[in-house]
């Protein structure tokens, strides 16, 4: 009687588990696991993200770089134009401007060219691009452009050029009735200080833009101000030369 007690409680003992228990346990681990994936999925999207946003500063800072190697080569000496006047080229617009450079992006640098920069609109938002002028293309021989286009930035909102014009002094020689006379585009020519303008033209002020500003909103909605400095007339001379020699 011992003996079959003892046997009966044995297949008892290792009869295994249950139907439920391993339901259960089943459902734990599913969840575990579930909780597992879902942290990593997480984890792998933000990792994405960074690496987006980071490519995303990267193409930025070297399309600022760009443009600040451009315009530290502006050609800021005077050049004989089509009207045979001694004047530096430069004009300037809310929305485009062309100057020279001796640093063209898509050239060897020390050759200048006749640069043109754009803002386009694309149905939501703007687009900046790039052009160079043909070789041999300047000002006193008439301005040619290529029809190739480069994009630097795409999908940016609210984007516009400002420029700062630099202070020109009246003489002091001018009195009340001279400038009485004085037409509302010569008062222009000078200022007691330095005076940021929407639009600039070297032919009608006679000077160069001191510094450029380029403000915009990029496709992931952080605020830009980009100001770039020009070359003041003491570093012209450099310039030349170093165009002259190559």
């Amino acid at each position: 009687m011992a003996t079959n007690r003892l046997a009966k409680t044995l297949i008892v003992t290792y009869q295994g588990f249950t139907l439920i228990e391993v339901l259960i346990t089943l459902t734990l681990f599913s969840l575990l696991l579930t909780l597992l994936l879902f942290g990593f999925r997480q984890g792998l999207i933000r990792w994405q993200q960074a690496s987006q946003r980071q490519q995303f500063s990267q193409m930025q800072l070297s399309r600022y770089h760009w443009l600040q190697t451009l315009f530290q080569q502006t050609i800021v000496s005077d050049i004989i134009s089509h009207q045979q006047s001694f004047l530096p080229y430069f004009k300037g617009k809310d929305n485009d401007m062309q100057f020279i450079s001796a640093a063209p992006l898509l050239d060897v640098v020390g050759y200048p060219r006749p640069i043109e920069l754009r803002l386009q609109f694309n149905q939501q938002n703007y687009d900046l691009y790039y052009r160079e002028g043909l070789i041999h293309s300047d000002p006193a021989r008439g301005l040619h452009w290529s029809n190739s286009w480069v994009k630097l930035l795409s999908s940016i909102s609210n984007p516009h050029f400002n420029y700062q014009a630099p202070a020109v002094f009246m003489p002091s020689n001018f009195d009340k009735e001279d400038i009485a006379e004085m037409t509302a585009a010569e008062k222009r020519l000078y200022r007691n200080q330095a005076e940021w303008m929407s639009e600039l033209d070297s032919e009608i002020l006679f000077r160069m833009p001191q510094r450029i500003k380029f403000e915009f909103i990029d496709s992931q909605h952080q605020s830009h101000q980009w100001i770039f400095n020009l070359p003041t007339a003491t570093e012209v001379w450099s310039l030349e030369a170093y165009s002259h020699e190559h």
